[in-house]
């Protein structure tokens, strides 16, 4: 529902429908002029909001539709709507707890897009400001001329999550150390699972922006901190001490979002990574992380929050947005927290074992238990959370399977960047021969049909269909080392009768990770080709009615042609004729020629066996259309020609 006072609105309903039914149309992914707009909102004051523009640029990148952001479960989220009512962008930060009043986010919009306003939304629905987006760049460029700016687009990437880490805090002598950061930081990233077995669904750059001096500011604000006070100049202002939290280690986002735009490479998320060795990092829109041996799990920890938009489960009191899974005028809880307690309601109850305990108790027997732990998401009472511990929890854990779950059900539902239908386990743009067209080929001709594909480390299964007929034995294909190349799926079509055919390569994800997902046990992708067979469909009876007593039986199967001959030899005598399988197309007015094998032994009804074939001589055979033939025998007895008719035909007899 829209509402028009001056301009378009979005209300709560609305903007949840338009979110939800912001899907990527299957359109070819074009660089094209891209408003590049970066807003920062004190969420913390009541009333219209005035937000402030610290950046914005033109920028040539990617078009896309809007993000799908799942219903509700965000802190804050930015929204574009043009003058249609469309939703044109959006973005969101993840739902966590964050001592920050201030909201940072950033909006890429089609410089096509017209009327655009940009609104503003809480967590709890609540549209808090809308602005027209003119008004927004023409803030910006009183503050900084805009520019245009170009990143470069490599179609490859596209086609998955795309990480960009940038370096603050290291001076121009120090980008090797930040490489051998940002390597080891990755190491204990792509460990945990599902993180590594769905290694292949990340691209991951980085990128170097040197800053005049090392580390980052040490305000020192609880006595804890030996280099405290200590400022440095950096890129970026990276500081600990934000909002009188020791280890919250911030950076000036409006500056990060600047330098991300100067990255020759397209991403969909920025980590920033910060030359100092105590501990800290911070989550939001950039997530942040030092270069402590522990950072490699704050990074996995904030990837949860920010790409899978996990909660907290932890119960440190933290002032947070209220949610109910129970009561519905609130928001829906994060993926990994709930106050249902009714075990047949429990979001995650595939995973709940029914001789598990709900609530369940948190003793060692429970440690490995998916059940229904209470405490979770900053509350010792009334909110759970899946099992007793988890990275979402605390360091040094796994993934919980709901986590886990989530984490892969995000790469291929999308809402967080391009493609913004998330990650296509067959690779767009591969199929060969491409399938925007039909294809053509004849009749016995063989078609290798392939497309490539990207693939968990346990393998996707491929199923080939014929007319939605399967045509093939389900198999598994799983990367490889050893390939040295993409991963294909392949399949050599030899239609068997003229027309149209449908081909259909179906790929299927039967990751363990979504074993207990409610809505997607699997996730299937399907990749047609139309083909259209050419050529004559001649399998049948044929006799020519001025020579009683004679016939062929035309054979056509599996890209073969075969003749039976059935009649009389020069002496009077029964004769039977095989000819020799030719794998031809047959066209109208185009012989074929086939070698004649005749028995020494047996009669018509009871001819030789197989041994006693030898040759006899030829037949030649001229298709006028599907019911009309030339056969010229020649051999032992001659030469002898039948003007054929075609008696009846073998299903399927489409010609």
């Amino acid at each position: 529902m829209f509402l028009k006072a001056p301009f378009l609105v979005l209300t709560r309903l609305g903007f949840a429908l338009a979110l939800l039914s912001a899907v990527l149309a299957g359109t070819a992914v074009i660089a094209a002029p891209t408003h590049y707009v970066f807003l920062e909102i004190n969420s913390g004051t009541g009333g219209q909001l005035a937000p402030d523009v610290p950046f914005y640029q033109l920028l040539d990148l990617p078009q896309r539709a809007a993000s799908a952001i799942p219903a509700r479960r965000w802190r804050s989220a930015l929204v574009a709507v043009d003058r249609s009512g469309s939703v044109v962008a959006a973005e969101s930060t993840a739902a966590h707890h964050s001592p920050r009043s201030t909201t940072s986010l950033l909006l890429r919009i089609s410089q096509a897009a017209q009327d655009v306003q940009v609104q503003y939304w809480d967590a709890t629905g609540s549209l808090r400001g809308s602005w027209p987006l003119q008004e927004l760049i023409d803030s910006a460029k009183r503050t900084r001329p805009a520019r245009k700016g170009t990143q470069a687009i490599d179609e490859a990437p596209l086609n998955r999550v795309n990480l960009l880490m940038l370096s603050e805090g290291y001076t121009a002598s120090e980008e090797a150390k930040f490489e051998a950061d940002v390597a080891r930081a990755l190491e204990g990233f792509l460990s945990i699972e599902p993180y590594r077995s769905y290694r292949a669904f990340l691209t991951i750059e980085s990128f170097f922006v040197a800053s005049a001096e090392s580390g980052a500011d040490h305000p020192g604000c609880f006595d804890t901190d030996p280099q405290a006070p200590l400022e440095v100049d950096t890129a970026f202002d990276a500081t600990f001490c934000t909002a009188d939290v020791d280890r919250l280690l911030t950076v000036n986002e409006a500056a990060v979002a600047q330098a991300a735009a100067e990255a020759p490479f397209f991403w969909d998320r920025v980590v920033v990574v910060v030359n100092d060795s105590r501990y800290g990092g911070s989550g939001g829109f950039f997530p942040v992380i030092s270069t402590h041996p522990l950072s490699p799990e704050l990074l996995i920890h904030e990837w949860g929050h920010s790409f899978s938009r996990l909660t907290d489960e932890y119960e440190t009191t933290a002032q947070v947005f209220p949610c109910s899974d129970e009561d519905l005028s609130l928001p829906r809880c994060e993926p990994n927290a709930t106050d249902v307690v009714d075990r047949n309601r429990i979001k995650w109850r595939n995973w709940i074992e029914p001789t598990t305990a709900i609530p369940t108790p948190a003793t060692f027997n429970n440690r490995d238990v998916v059940g229904l732990f209470e405490g979770a998401r900053y509350q010792s009472r009334g909110m759970y959370r899946p099992i007793s511990q988890c990275a979402m929890r605390s360091l040094g854990q796994e993934f919980c399977p709901v986590c886990a779950e989530t984490y892969v059900a995000t790469l291929y539902d999308g809402g967080w960047g391009l493609p913004a239908g998330g990650v296509s386990v067959i690779e767009p743009g591969s199929a060969s021969p491409a399938s925007d067209s039909a294809l053509a080929v004849s009749v016995g001709e063989t078609l290798t049909l392939s497309a490539e594909l990207v693939a968990p480390a346990h393998g996707v299964e491929t199923l080939w269909k014929v007319d939605g007929v399967i045509a093939s034995e389900p198999g598994l294909r799983a990367p490889s080392a050893a390939e040295g190349g993409p991963l294909v799926a392949s399949f050599d079509f030899q239609p068997q009768r003229p027309g149209r055919h449908e081909l259909t390569l179906e790929v299927v994800d039967r990751s363990p990770f979504l074993a207990g997902a409610l809505n997607a046990p699997q996730r299937l992708f399907r990749q047609q080709w139309v083909v259209e067979a050419g050529g004559l469909s001649v399998s049948g009876l044929w006799f020519d009615p001025a020579s009683e007593g004679d016939g062929f039986n035309v054979i056509q199967a599996d890209g073969a042609l075969t003749v039976f001959y059935f009649g009389y030899g020069a002496d009077g005598q029964r004769l039977w004729l095989v000819s020799e399988s030719v794998a031809e197309p047959i066209a109208s007015e185009s012989p074929v020629t086939l070698n004649m094998l005749g028995a020494d032994a047996g009669t018509f009804q009871e001819p030789g066996t197989p041994e006693s074939l030898a040759s006899w001589g030829s037949l030649t055979v001229e298709f006028s259309g599907c019911g009309e033939a030339t056969f010229v025998l020649d051999g032992a007895d001659g030469e002898k020609t039948f003007q054929a008719v075609r008696l009846a035909a073998v299903p399927p007899s489409e010609c």
